[in-house]
């Protein structure tokens, strides 16, 4: 299963229906640059409107969830908090392009199935809120 980023996504689902950029954004109540942006990755949507992508190109909110590459802020704070991972995605990220090999396409998957696979397991194990006792001395 071959998975596109968000704005392959919206591309392809707005060329599917032989839709313009001027008849999505009249749907999305948007400027047709503000979709030719969406579409070139050069702005990302909102929640808001996701949801409106979604009603109008009849798109799973989990399939636009899994195109999003973006990070959530508790996932960004769970990856700082380990370095070694945090290096290993730089590494990736940083490797350099070599064509003939196709390295760094398999860097760029790996990469964001790492990230896939990490959204997954933050969304999971989610940590419990520790409620602490006090005690009031006075009591005692």
């Amino acid at each position: 299963m071959i998975v596109l980023d968000l704005s392959e996504l919206i591309r392809t689902s707005r060329q599917a229906r032989k839709w313009s950029l001027r008849q999505l954004g009249e749907a999305l109540e948007v400027t047709p640059a503000y979709v030719a942006d969406l579409e070139a990755g050069r702005r990302q949507p909102s929640a808001e409107l996701k949801k409106r992508i979604s009603a109008t190109l009849d798109i799973s909110p989990a399939e636009l969830s899994q195109a999003d590459a973006r990070l959530s802020t508790e996932l960004k704070g769970w990856i700082e908090e380990r370095p070694e991972l945090t290096s290993m995605l730089r590494t990736l990220r940083d490797s350099p392009s070599n064509s003939r090999t196709g390295l760094y396409g398999r860097h760029r998957r790996t990469t964001h199935e790492v990230l896939r696979v990490l959204r997954r397991e933050t969304a999971i194990k989610k940590p419990r809120a520790r409620h602490s006792t006090v005690v009031n001395k006075a009591h005692r």
